[in-house]
């Protein structure tokens, strides 16, 4: 059985879900997604998602992000890499354009299937996952609406979440 026949993806997101309230608390503001790559390794698109007080699978991303594209591709060239990186604010749709096509390398014609929500991502923390082959199996990408919040959460603490989702993925 592979990780991308999905039989256990509930154990990924109570694994998101119980991580990012113990991280976050009840907030919101906090969104956690594990992307994993299409079957011809050409796009990560995201299969799991957790924020609070939304229903699980409940999302209008038709996202899709190339290798060495925004931040979840670079957490693909560099999935042993904890990347944090903080946005905005845009004031306008052309600057959002702008700084994903030129600063995030993401192909123009990508920038329409991301959601609503990522326009008022402030914050982002993202980490390439891998099996126990050091095979590349996904990104955990989190994101906030809270500029800088990720500034003061320690990298031993994301290393934890990544050690309790590798193994689940593996298995799903």
């Amino acid at each position: 059985m592979t990780w991308r026949q999905k039989p256990k993806d509930s154990a990924v997101r109570e694994i998101l879900r119980l991580f990012t309230i113990e991280m976050f608390g009840k907030n919101s503001s906090y969104r956690s997604t594990v992307l994993v790559p299409d079957a011809k390794n050409h796009h990560l698109y995201p299969a799991h998602r957790y924020q609070y007080g939304n229903l699980p699978g409940k999302w209008s991303s038709q996202a899709r992000f190339p290798r060495g594209s925004a931040i979840a591709g670079f957490a693909w060239d560099e999935p042993t890499t904890l990347i944090k990186r903080d946005l905005g604010p845009f004031s306008s749709e052309r600057q959002f354009r702008d700084y994903y096509v030129n600063e995030l390398r993401m192909p123009s014609e990508l920038i329409s299937t991301l959601s609503p929500h990522t326009r008022k991502i402030r914050s982002i923390f993202c980490s390439g996952l891998v099996n126990h082959r050091d095979e590349f199996i996904g990104v955990l990408s989190i994101d906030s609406t809270i500029p800088g919040a990720f500034n003061s959460i320690s990298e031993e603490k994301m290393q934890k979440f990544i050690q309790a989702l590798e193994p689940t993925l593996e298995e799903v």
